[in-house]
């Protein structure tokens, strides 16, 4: 077996035992504080909402993303967001809450996420400022990109960066 295969493996091995301690020590308690407040109890496309928070938080550490933005991630949806009216934190006490388990980077992280009104962002200010020959191009070089994840470590197109592991594909 290959080292980058093993060093992978050794990355990813607590997330499929369930060892959330040795990932981050906080981090089974805080997986504690969404479970208290129902987080498992709200279905989200494929799964219960707290396995699509962990889910998304063990690829977000498995990137090597900032730990402020696993926990942004982990609590996402404390708020509630313009697409999804669901707080899972009490909004009468959440900002307090939620800061006291992620500390206030994460927490205004989480805050931004939530307040952004994305209908907004996406409809009026991302897409209609596209024609659709521009994000036809725009959706090919993501295409490209995508597809080039596998070759490098870091991929940099036009000013896009890229985070991915290196994989070697034998013969």
């Amino acid at each position: 077996m290959s080292s980058s295969i093993e060093t992978l493996l050794e990355c990813v091995r607590p997330f499929l035992r369930g060892e959330f301690q040795s990932i981050d020590e906080n981090l089974p308690s805080l997986i504690g504080v969404l479970q208290s407040v129902g987080a498992r109890e709200y279905w989200h496309k494929h799964c219960n909402f707290l396995q699509h928070l962990v889910d998304i938080y063990r690829i977000l550490n498995l990137w090597k993303t900032p730990h402020s933005v696993c926990l942004c991630d982990l609590f996402h949806l404390a708020y509630s967001n313009s697409y999804v009216n669901l707080a899972i934190i009490d909004p009468s006490i959440g900002h307090e809450v939620v800061h006291r388990h992620v500390g206030h980077e994460a927490e205004a992280l989480i805050h931004l996420f939530c307040v952004v009104p994305r209908q907004l962002l996406i409809h009026d200010d991302l897409l209609c400022q596209y024609s659709d020959k521009e994000l036809v191009q725009h959706l090919a070089q993501s295409e490209i990109s995508h597809l080039d994840i596998g070759k490098r470590a870091l991929t940099i197109v036009e000013d896009e960066v890229v985070r991915t592991l290196e994989v070697k594909v034998e013969d």
